[in-house]
């Protein structure tokens, strides 16, 4: 989903390379916290995040390598930055 995103524009493609950022803080932190309670029932979601994490890491990876779209190739790039970014969309 992120990577069919990110192809409409330039923003779109930095407003999911920093979505995965905060995703891979916010696992951090979680892992971090399983870490220090040092508790046997924490492994399996320690691990299932820390799959979660590398799978970000790929998607960040190939994101950063992708082409830049060309402006104004989609006519509904500033409907779909503006939802990215966290404003109400018109019907």
């Amino acid at each position: 989903m992120l990577l069919a995103v990110a192809s409409v524009s330039a923003r779109c493609r930095a407003l999911c390379i920093d979505f995965i950022g905060t995703q891979l803080a916010l696992i951090d932190t979680r892992v971090e916290a399983a870490l220090a309670r040092r508790r046997l029932d924490d492994r399996p979601a320690t691990r299932e995040l820390r799959t979660f994490a590398q799978a970000f890491e790929r998607a960040r990876q190939a994101l950063v390598a992708m082409p830049a779209p060309a402006a104004g190739a989609n006519g509904d790039a500033a409907r779909i930055e503006g939802w990215l970014d966290g404003a109400p969309v018109a019907a």
